[in-house]
């Protein structure tokens, strides 16, 4: 599980296809962490720039599907 104190540093993570097999793995920046009482989001990259606007969406449909769960 990804916690607070990983923010800033490396994973490596397993990519899987639709059908559950492993394709590849990747080595990634934790960039953000967010905690909730219902989950926790992580936030990770290696082109900040490339990926501004996706964590955008994500930040945003993960605190509007914790607002109606309130």
């Amino acid at each position: 599980m990804i916690e607070l104190g990983d923010c800033g540093g490396e994973l490596t993570v397993k990519c899987y296809d639709s059908k559950g097999q492993w394709s590849h793995s990747a080595c990634v920046k934790v960039c953000m962490v967010i905690k909730a009482p219902r989950g926790t989001m992580a936030l990770f990259g290696t082109h900040k720039e490339k990926w501004l606007p996706l964590q955008v969406e994500t930040i945003k449909s993960f605190v509007e599907q914790y607002t109606e769960t309130r």
